[in-house]
């Protein structure tokens, strides 16, 4: 190879140059740059002895994994409309609403997790935005958690309808209700 051919310049993962930087990596002191990024052949395998927490990681995936990924399903849930926070701890956050009952609170178990600190706001499920893709209605309804939401002042105990630019309030935070889906708009129609 002459030193300015295009040979020169591509090397295989596991030629000696890269095998003289991983083993470099490995005995080099913590702190030091060398012990900070990784080349990894596939993720499941690792290199040295450093755990990866604070390496960066290339990774290039073989073709064959790149072809056995499942495709994502951007229609399996798709949006029907959004509650703007449009005061409070969370103000500016966006939460997208789907079809059918979206339980809305502040841990896991609840549909669509409210990603901000508002502690006021039950870990469980605090209310629920329904969308009704039949008739094409949204409805405001009560959870199950001790948080109550109030709609001009007054407790939501039941069922109400639920119309785009409403606003109503739950603990700390007030949520701006937008619909995407109307009587003009549905993911059903033909």
């Amino acid at each position: 190879m002459t030193k300015g051919s295009d040979d020169n310049k591509t090397r295989r993962l596991d030629d000696d140059y890269f095998k003289k930087i991983a083993s470099r990596a490995s005995s080099a002191p913590s702190g030091s740059d060398d012990d900070k990024t990784q080349i990894v052949g596939k993720p499941e395998i690792q290199t040295n002895k450093h755990s990866a927490g604070d390496k960066t990681q290339i990774f290039r995936p073989s073709s064959t994994q790149a072809q056995d990924a499942p495709e994502l399903d951007l229609m399996a849930d798709p949006p029907t409309g959004w509650l703007v926070a449009i005061d409070g701890p969370g103000k500016g956050t966006v939460l997208t609403i789907g079809i059918g009952n979206n339980g809305v609170g502040r841990g896991d178990e609840a549909r669509i997790s409210i990603p901000f600190n508002d502690n006021e706001i039950s870990r469980g499920q605090s209310f629920s935005v329904a969308y009704d893709p039949k008739h094409r209605r949204y409805y405001l309804l009560p959870g199950s958690g001790k948080t109550l939401v109030y709609f001009e002042e007054q407790p939501v105990l039941e069922r109400m309808d639920l119309e785009t630019g409403m606003s109503f309030q739950v603990g700390q935070t007030n949520f701006r209700f937008v619909a995407l889906c109307n009587e003009q708009f549905d993911w059903q129609q033909k």
